[in-house]
C-alpha cells in the first residue's frame, strides 16, 4: 500500500475539514488537570507479583531451633540432612562450620551436629541444627527427643514443645490436614551457603579462632 504525504505544494482538497481556531471540538469533555491524581493507576494491586512475574529470591537463611509457635516439617529426603563440626560462638550467639583440617585443633570448642533443611507452615526456610551423639554415643535428652521430632516432621507438621519437668521435647501435630511444603528448587549445596553465609571456619587465623584464644 503507498501512503501519500501532502507537502503544502498541492492544491488543498475541498472536503478538508480542518478546524479553524474559531471552532470548539465536537466534544464538551472537561479537559483533565495536570494536577490531579488518578488514584487507580497508581494502587498497588495484592497479586502484584503475579502480574509482574516477579519470583521471591532467598538471600539468607537462618541457622536456628524452631520457635514453639511454629508448626515445621523437615526436609524428607534424608541426603539433605547434612552432618558437620559445628562452632557455636556464644558472644555472638553464632555458628559457625569447621573444616575437617581444624577438628583436632578445636577438638574442645566443636560439636557434632546435623544440619536439617526445614520450613514453617507460613512457608519461611531455616536450617535446623541438632546435636548428634559424639564418639562415646551418648547424647542429652533434648537433642535425642528433638531429632526423633525432626525425624517424624519429614512426614507431619508439628510443633515443638518443652517439657521442662522431664528435660526434653514433645511434639504436637497439626489439628487439621495442612498442604505438603513447596521446597525450594535449589540443593543442599546452596542450603549450606545460604545459611552459613561467611560463617565457615578453615583457619586457625579466622576472627572467632582468634577472638577464642584471646588474641582480639
Amino acid at each position: 500500500m503507498t501512503t501519500k504525504k501532502y507537502d503544502g505544494n498541492e492544491e488543498k482538497p475541498d472536503n478538508d475539514e480542518t478546524p479553524t481556531n474559531d471552532e470548539k471540538p465536537a466534544n464538551d469533555e472537561k479537559p483533565k488537570d495536570d494536577d490531579e491524581l488518578q488514584l487507580s493507576k497508581l494502587r498497588l494491586p495484592q497479586n502484584f507479583e503475579s502480574i509482574v512475574g516477579g519470583k521471591k529470591l532467598t538471600q539468607y537463611l537462618p541457622v536456628k531451633r524452631p520457635e514453639k509457635q511454629w508448626f515445621i516439617r523437615t526436609h524428607p529426603n534424608r541426603e539433605m540432612w547434612f552432618y558437620a563440626a559445628i562452632l557455636d560462638f556464644q558472644e555472638d550467639r553464632d555458628a559457625y562450620i569447621v573444616e575437617e583440617e581444624l577438628w583436632q585443633e578445636l577438638a574442645n570448642e566443636v560439636v557434632p551436629k546435623v544440619l536439617i533443611p526445614s520450613m514453617t507452615s507460613h512457608g519461611h526456610s531455616f536450617i535446623w541444627p541438632i546435636r548428634v551423639p559424639g564418639e562415646d554415643g551418648r547424647i542429652d535428652d533434648w537433642s535425642r527427643t528433638a531429632f526423633l521430632a525432626a525425624e517424624q516432621a519429614r512426614k507431619q507438621w508439628l510443633r515443638l514443645i518443652s517439657n521442662m519437668q522431664l528435660s526434653l521435647y514433645d511434639t504436637m501435630v497439626a489439628a487439621t490436614m495442612l498442604p505438603d511444603p513447596t521446597w525450594p528448587d535449589f540443593g543442599l549445596e546452596e542450603w549450606l551457603r545460604l545459611g552459613f553465609r561467611d560463617k565457615i571456619i578453615s583457619s586457625v587465623d579466622h576472627t572467632v579462632v582468634r577472638r577464642l584464644r584471646g588474641e582480639q
